[in-house]
């Protein structure tokens, strides 16, 4: 089984590459996780169940005006941490998780759906809404789909000198939204 989807996610990463839909990374990014993030990560965005959840979660979009404010208060921590620890809790949140789980060296990761709202999450994150950030619509590309690599820098949220990376959840061969990974380079050097 693990063969075949990174059987399936090596020809995605192809049809993504011949489509000219691989983000370019910066030149920190160490060559091996740029195949780590070729062949598994993006495996990642096609599993099924993060895919349904992402699929149901965009049925219902929310005003972006909402959105916005919704991310001040979380920014803010103002009366917001039931919401976070709903959100941790939540079933996406837990697949999220058991997906990286043997991957010890991310220590974060959130999955986003079409607006790049934060659907779930293994750890709080700086911000709830993505949606005018470049990790969220690099991946997205406007339901096109593409790998994007951040540059390698002190990450807040995790703590750790990182790499952030994000792919596309893919259904039907569109992209519906996207997760971002938050790769620990000294961790990835070490394994």
């Amino acid at each position: 089984m693990k063969a075949h989807r990174n059987t399936i996610a090596v020809a995605i990463f192809f049809v993504f590459m011949a489509a000219g839909l691989v983000a370019a990374q910066d030149k920190s990014v160490p060559k091996s996780l740029v195949k780590f993030a070729n062949e598994t990560l993006t495996g990642i965005g096609q599993d099924p169940q993060l895919v349904s959840f992402v699929s149901r979660d965009n049925a219902n979009p929310v005003n972006v005006e909402k959105l916005r404010a919704l991310d001040k208060r979380w920014v803010a921590k103002d009366n917001i941490e039931d919401f976070v620890k709903a959100l941790m809790s939540n079933q996406v949140s837990a697949r999220l998780k058991k997906q990286i789980a043997a991957h010890t060296y991310i220590p974060e990761a959130f999955i986003m759906n079409a607006q790049g709202t934060i659907i779930g999450e293994t750890d709080r994150t700086s911000t709830y809404w993505k949606g005018e950030q470049e990790k969220f619509t690099a991946a997205y590309n406007g339901g096109v789909g593409a790998v994007w690599f951040g540059k390698l820098a002190y990450d807040e949220s995790s703590k750790t000198n990182g790499v952030q990376i994000s792919v596309p959840v893919v259904k039907g061969g569109k992209a519906i939204g996207a997760i971002t990974f938050t790769i620990n380079v000294d961790e990835w050097e070490k394994r």
